[in-house]
């Protein structure tokens, strides 16, 4: 009996069919996201006579801040219903608030900035709030050492304190990521709302991109490299189940995750 063979990475032409929906059915609230935007930032063109200082009012901006101030609050508290009226039902939401209270303090004392009231403040200028993540990032923890290769412990003295070194980093360095994307980025399948797939498209420096993967083509349609200095198109896709990195019409990076959903909220 053959072993049922699950389905690869979507091609780049099922990615960009899919942007192209997304774009079509979100295109209104994307267009309002853009002047939301420009209001919120003080950058909303004024048509004015010559010889006339234009005044930009900061009353959108002052809404949006005072408001995040009153909904995301200094300390928010996590709060998990009880799933029954058992003293098991109660132990366990107790354990998950504080666990989540737990992560939720590690995600504000290892970012610059507080995701939280970064989320609202998007989602009053823009309309939509989204967040992604958490996602695991296993470089804060480094290489588990391997006792057959010294290349992994090779600043110890011994395999025993190294595997002591990579125990203390997995304590000590919190290894997961949450931010708040920019919602102008972000375009979630229509049917579910980002439940299937999520594509995240905004235009990078080719020289950046390089810099991160140096085994990108990155041609333009006449065959020749791109310059380092021109902006091309990116587009991160996020399905079910793989996530994949597409620059122009080339595959970086593509790849199975097992978060089992989407990381966006």
């Amino acid at each position: 009996r053959k072993k049922k063979q699950e389905p690869g990475a979507p091609p780049v032409t099922d990615v960009l069919a899919k942007f192209k929906v997304a774009q079509t059915y979100w295109g209104p609230l994307h267009n309002q996201m853009e002047s939301g935007n420009k209001v919120f930032n003080l950058e909303l063109p004024v048509v004015a006579p010559a010889g006339y200082n234009v005044i930009y009012p900061g009353t959108g901006n002052t809404v949006v801040m005072t408001a995040a101030d009153h909904i995301t609050g200094d300390a928010p508290k996590v709060q998990v219903p009880e799933a029954g009226l058992k003293k098991d039902a109660q132990r366990r939401s107790e354990a998950l608030e504080k666990g989540l209270q737990a992560a939720l303090y590690r995600f504000d004392a290892t970012t610059t900035e507080n995701t939280q009231r970064t989320i609202v403040i998007n989602g009053l200028w823009s309309g939509m709030m989204v967040s992604q993540g958490p996602i695991f990032n296993g470089e804060a923890w480094g290489l588990e050492p391997v006792q057959d290769d010294a290349k992994t412990y090779a600043e110890y003295d011994s395999y025993d304190d190294a595997v002591k070194g990579y125990e203390t980093d997995k304590r000590v360095n919190w290894a997961f990521l949450w931010w708040a994307p920019d919602p102008r980025h972000v375009y979630p399948d229509p049917g579910t709302t980002g439940k299937k797939w999520v594509i995240v498209h905004f235009q990078r420096i080719v020289g950046e991109i390089r810099a991160q993967w140096p085994q990108a083509k990155l041609n333009g349609s006449d065959g020749k490299p791109i310059a380092d200095d021109v902006k091309q198109d990116w587009y991160e896709y996020w399905d079910e189940s793989f996530r994949v990195y597409i620059a122009g019409n080339e595959v970086l990076d593509a790849r199975p995750h097992r978060y089992g959903k989407p990381p966006f909220q």
